[in-house]
C-alpha cells in the first residue's frame, strides 16, 4: 500500500531587508517552505470614513438667466444676503442698499476679461465679462455666480457619502427687483449611489408681474434647489451640472411647460412650486419662450479637503501557524496598528461609530476582501471575534458573543480554538470548495476600510509533516512519524531525519533568474520483509504562495539531484531534475527505489534542492508543500 505525508508551512511568515530561501523538510513527508521574499512595499488604499470637514466651499451660477438682461428693469442678477423689504414690486434703486457682494461666508462675483472673477459693483452688475451690457439675447449673461464659503460637515471618500452645511443666505432677483426670493442656510446631501440633493431655505414677497400691487411676505420653506446624478465622493469636491434637461414638472395653474426643444426641462417640483408665490414661476422650467435656453441649471462646483488618512500599519501574529489536521488546537492573535478612528460602521448596532475589527478563522475564498466587492459567502467563518472599543463591547453582545477589546492603540488580542474539520465544515454550507485556510480581518458594522484586511496562512498537517521556507531579495534529532508498510514477516518503514525547515538560504538574483539552494533531511528506510518486494519514494511539490497570499509562482522552479548512503538494501537513487525544466517537481519524481528480491536492510536517502525563479517574481516570502509518497 502506498503511505505519503505532506510537509507544509510550519513557520511564522518572516520579513527581512534581504530575502531568505529556507526550506524544512520532515518526517516522511518533505515541508518546502520557500519564502521567495521579495522586499517590497504595499499600498494600503484606506478611505477616511466619515472624515469632518470645514471650509467647504460651494461656487454656482444657478443659471444663465439669473444674470441675463431682462425685458424691463435692466437684468437678472444675484445678490449676496437676504434682501430687504421693497414695500412693493418695483425697481431696486443703488441707495434702497439692498444689493450686496459681500455678507458673511457668501460673496458674488462675476468673471473678467481674463479669466479670473471679480465682484461686480452696482454698476457692472449687469454687464458681461467685456464689459458690454447684457440683453435679452438667449446667449447673453453676467455669469455672475454665488460663492459660499466655510461649510461644514462630514464627507466619508470610502462610501461616497457627504452631508454640507453653510450658514449664509444669497438672494436671486429678477427684473431689476421686481420679483425677488432668499435662500438661506443650503445644506448638501450625497448618497452612496451617486445622488445628491442641495437644499435650502427659501423666503421673500409673494409678486405678480401683471399686477404690481401686489406684495406679500412668505412664509420660509424648505425647498430643493438641485437635484444631482453622478457624483464622485473624493478628497478634494466635485462639478456636476444639476438635473434639468428632460425634467418634467407639474405648473399648476401656472404657464404650462413647454416640452419639445434641446433645452426643455425644469428645476425641482418644490422649487417651481415656491416661484409660482414669488411670481417668477415661468422662470423657472422651459415655457415656450425665447430665453429657455438661459433657463437651464449651471454646473455646480463643491470643495472640500478631506485630510489623508494616516497610512494604516495594521499587523497580525498568530503564535502558531501549523497545526495538526486533526482534533483541536487552541492558538492566540494578536493584531497591532488597527487605528479605531480608521473605520466607521454604517450598520447597527454602531452605525456612526468606530466599527472595530472582525477577527476570523475560517476558510475563505481566494478572493475574500470586501473593498474588492467580494460577497460575504467568500468568508465562510468557523469562528469569529468582534473586536470593539471597550465601551462598545456590551453593545456588540459581549464577550459571549465573542466581543473583545480594540485598544485605543489599535492593538487587540484573542485566542481561538482551531479545528481544520470545523472550517470545511462552515466553507460547504456557503458552498465553498476551495479556499485558503488562515486568521482573516476585516472591517465590522459593513464599514469600507481596505488597511484592516490582513491574511495570515495556516497550514494542516499529518504526522511527520515539515515546513519549506524561501526568500528572495529585490533584484539586485529525528522526526517521528514514518511510515509502515506491514505484510511479510518483517517492515518496510520510512522516517525523515531531522527537525525544522529546510533552509535554501538567501536567492541571489543572476542575469535571468534568482537561484537559491539547499538540501533536504534525510530520509531513511528500512526493509526486513522476508519477500523484499520493490518499493519507490517519490516526492512532489506544490506550487509557492507568499506569506500574505498575494502572490504565487509554480512548483516547477524546484528541483533536486538525489542520492544514497549507508546503503544495505540495493537502494538506487532517483535521476536528477533540473529546475523549471518541463514540470519540474510540481509532477511526482522518484527520489530512491529498490528492486524487487533486493537485500535486506536499510539506507539514508537525501538530495540537494535548487530553486530558480524568474526575476520578475514579486516581493514576498512563499511556501510550499513538498509530499513524498512510498510505494512498496
Amino acid at each position: 500500500m502506498p503511505t505519503r505525508k505532506d510537509i507544509m508551512d510550519t513557520n511564522t511568515p518572516r520579513r527581512r531587508a534581504g530575502r531568505r530561501l529556507a526550506a524544512g523538510v520532515g518526517a516522511l513527508a518533505l515541508g518546502v517552505t520557500g519564502a521567495v521574499g521579495l522586499t517590497g512595499t504595499a499600498a494600503v488604499a484606506a478611505g477616511s470614513a466619515g472624515t469632518s470637514v470645514s471650509g467647504v466651499e460651494l461656487d454656482w451660477s444657478v443659471n444663465a438667466e439669473s444674470g441675463g438682461g431682462a425685458f424691463f428693469g435692466g437684468c437678472n442678477f444675484l445678490s449676496a444676503g437676504a434682501a430687504g423689504n421693497a414695500g412693493s414690486s418695483r425697481l431696486w434703486t443703488e441707495a434702497d442698499g439692498f444689493y450686496q457682494t459681500q455678507d458673511g461666508d457668501v460673496t458674488i462675483e462675476k468673471p473678467t476679461a481674463d479669466g479670473g472673477w471679480a465682484k461686480p459693483t452696482w454698476a457692472t452688475k449687469c454687464q458681461d465679462k467685456d464689459g458690454k451690457a447684457v440683453t435679452t439675447a438667449a446667449s447673453s449673461t453676467s455669469g455672475n455666480r454665488v460663492e459660499l464659503k466655510n461649510g461644514t460637515g462630514t464627507v466619508d471618500t470610502a462610501a461616497g457619502t457627504a452631508d454640507i452645511t453653510w450658514d449664509g443666505s444669497f438672494t436671486v432677483v429678477y427684473y431689476g427687483g421686481l420679483t425677488y426670493w432668499t435662500v438661506s442656510d443650503p445644506e448638501l446631501k450625497v448618497a452612496a449611489d451617486g445622488t445628491a440633493t442641495l437644499t435650502g431655505t427659501a423666503s421673500g414677497w409673494g409678486a405678480d408681474m401683471n399686477d404690481t400691487s401686489k406684495w406679500s411676505a412668505l412664509d420660509p420653506k424648505t425647498i430643493t434647489l438641485a437635484n444631482l446624478e453622478g457624483v464622485t465622493v473624493d478628497a478634494d469636491g466635485f462639478t456636476v451640472t444639476p438635473e434639468y434637461l428632460g425634467v418634467s414638472v407639474d405648473t399648476g395653474s401656472g404657464t404650462a411647460q413647454s416640452t419639445s426643444g434641446a433645452t426643455w426641462g425644469s428645476f425641482p417640483q418644490s422649487f417651481v412650486d415656491f416661484q409660482q408665490l414669488t411670481g417668477q414661476s415661468s422662470y423657472w422650467y422651459s415655457s415656450g419662450g425665447s430665453t429657455d435656453a438661459r433657463k437651464v441649471a449651471a454646473p455646480l462646483s463643491v470643495a472640500w479637503d478631506v485630510p489623508a488618512a494616516p497610512a494604516l500599519d495594521a499587523k497580525v501574529t498568530v503564535s502558531k501557524t501549523t497545526l495538526s489536521a486533526s482534533g483541536e488546537t487552541e492558538v492566540t492573535v494578536k493584531g497591532t496598528g488597527f487605528d479605531p478612528s480608521a473605520a466607521t460602521a454604517s450598520r447597527p448596532p454602531l452605525a456612526g461609530k468606530p466599527a472595530g475589527v472582525y477577527v476570523a478563522f475560517g476558510k475563505f475564498a481566494e478572493d475574500w476582501k470586501p473593498s474588492a466587492g467580494a460577497a460575504s459567502s467568500t468568508r465562510p467563518t468557523a469562528d469569529v471575534k468582534w473586536a470593539v472599543s471597550a465601551d462598545d463591547i456590551d453593545t456588540v453582545g459581549g464577550p459571549s458573543k465573542g466581543a473583545i477589546e480594540l485598544s485605543a492603540d489599535g492593538s487587540f488580542s484573542a485566542t481561538f480554538t482551531v479545528s481544520k474539520d470545523a472550517a470545511d465544515a462552515a466553507a460547504t454550507a456557503k458552498g465553498l470548495t476551495d479556499g485558503r485556510y488562515g486568521i482573516y480581518t476585516y472591517p465590522g458594522g459593513g464599514a469600507a476600510q481596505a488597511g484592516y484586511e490582513t491574511f495570515t496562512p495556516l497550514t494542516f498537517t499529518g504526522d511527520g509533516d515539515v515546513p519549506v521556507d524561501v526568500t528572495v531579495p529585490e533584484t539586485g534529532g529525528e522526526n517521528p512519524g514514518g511510515g509502515e508498510q506491514p505484510g511479510d514477516p518483517g517492515e518496510f518503514s520510512w522516517t525523515v531525519l531531522g527537525a525544522g525547515a529546510v533552509d535554501l538560504g538567501t536567492a541571489t538574483a543572476g542575469t535571468d533568474v534568482f537561484t537559491a539552494t539547499g538540501a533536504l533531511r534525510q530520509v531513511k528506510v528500512t526493509d526486513t520483509r522476508t519477500e523484499a518486494p520493490a518499493w519507490t519514494l517519490s516526492g512532489s511539490v506544490s506550487d509557492f504562495r507568499s506569506s500574505d497570499g498575494a502572490a504565487s509562482f509554480g512548483g516547477k522552479y524546484l528541483g533536486w539531484t538525489p542520492a544514497v548512503g549507508a546503503n544495505t538494501v540495493g537502494a538506487v537513487a532517483g535521476t536528477a531534475v533540473a529546475p523549471g525544466s518541463g514540470d519540474g517537481l510540481a509532477a511526482s519524481r522518484t527520489l530512491a527505489s529498490a528492486a524487487a528480491g533486493h537485500p535486506k536492510g536499510g539506507v539514508t536517502i537525501d538530495a540537494g534542492l535548487t530553486l530558480q525563479i524568474p526575476l520578475d517574481t514579486a516581493a514576498g516570502d512563499y511556501t510550499g508543500t513538498l509530499t513524498l509518497t512510498a510505494v512498496g
